[in-house]
């Protein structure tokens, strides 16, 4: 679709120019710690670029995306050594986070959505970001039906960002990123949260905005396997240094993901239906509050098997009658007596 490409191709990235570089930088936060939280980062991606950042939990990885967003130099405080260019520039030089850089690095999407989307509708989350760049109305109301559609979420505009999916928020997030005109994308955890097909969603918007030039950044400690159709390069950051720095195609050589994990799991659901004697037997169980009894009788039964969690229930039913309840990870009979 022409909307897609014309919309994709919004601000790419001069592919000669690195997004961003560090030269000698370091950061240290103001509480300090043990030393500087990021350093020694030789990292210079280009235009049509994407680089995915692996890392243990507290290895680095969200201060490397903040530094590269611009963020740690214009609203941390902190000490920073050695210099950080965006786009050609020292980052010094950009007079604020929401004009100038917003305009080269639109901000960083992460894992929680909640936490980004402000507005009431989809539409003004996404408006937001297209009016901040001084376009004419008319542009304005073009690019934001081009927005939609590339993310697949025209069908959602005047729905509240709240009341969506996971993986349809994250696409909000997204688009309301990708509104500022941003040339670099950064993604820090983004699709943690997400089923696999909400997973795949995101990925595929991120494959049609690399092929249009854009450079894009993906934070993953335990990366999808789907991603290694885009990413170029996979770096990875041990206590704020860069370890490892390899083709795609060397990192998932070795790599196994959770879903593929999975399958050495040990499943523990067909065990309670094997007879074994039940862990946990409750029956005839009534218990109130306070001194005064209440009006009608409830009475709880419930057997839980091993290997097994129970799973609350709610709900009445009739005097004599079982519910059960059966999961992947449970095995239980429930039942709420009557008077």
């Amino acid at each position: 679709m022409q909307a897609h490409t014309d919309m994709a191709t919004d601000e790419s990235a001069d592919p000669d120019t690195p997004a961003f570089q560090f030269t000698d930088f370091s950061y240290t936060y103001p509480q300090g710690g043990t030393g500087p939280a990021l350093e020694d980062q030789p990292q210079h991606p280009t235009g049509g670029e994407c680089v995915l950042v692996n890392g243990t939990t507290g290895a680095g990885k969200t201060t490397f995306c903040l530094a590269a967003a611009g963020v740690l130099c214009h609203e941390y405080e902190g000490r920073t050594t050695g210099t950080l260019s965006i786009c050609g520039r020292d980052v010094r030089s950009y007079t604020d986070m929401g004009g100038e850089i917003g305009k080269q690095v639109g901000g960083v999407v992460f894992d929680d959505a909640d936490a980004q989307l402000i507005f009431t509708t989809v539409e003004e989350e996404v408006l937001s970001g297209l009016e901040n760049r001084g376009l004419q109305a008319e542009d304005v109301q073009t690019r934001l039906e081009e927005m939609l559609a590339f993310t697949s979420l025209t069908g959602f505009r005047y729905r509240e960002p709240h009341s969506l999916s996971g993986g349809q928020k994250q696409r909000v997030a997204l688009a309301a990123t990708l509104a500022s005109g941003t040339a670099c994308l950064i993604l820090d955890e983004a699709t943690a949260e997400l089923d696999t097909a909400a997973t795949e969603s995101i990925i595929a918007i991120l494959a049609r905005l690399k092929e249009a030039g854009r450079t894009i950044i993906v934070v993953e400690q335990k990366p999808p396997r789907a991603l290694a159709a885009i990413a170029d390069r996979v770096i990875t950051i041990e206590d704020g240094r860069l370890t490892r720095d390899e083709t795609a195609e060397e990192f998932f050589a070795t790599y196994t993901d959770e879903t593929e994990a999975n399958g050495d799991r040990v499943e523990t659901a067909g065990v309670a239906r094997k007879g074994e004697p039940p862990r946990v037997v409750v029956q005839n169980l009534v218990h109130h509050y306070g001194t005064t009894p209440p009006p009608s009788r409830e009475s709880v039964w419930i057997s839980i098997r091993g290997g097994n969690s129970s799973p609350s229930s709610g709900g009445r039913t009739a005097p004599g009658r079982r519910r059960s309840s059966n999961t992947s990870t449970a095995f239980c009979a429930l039942r709420r007596g009557g008077r």
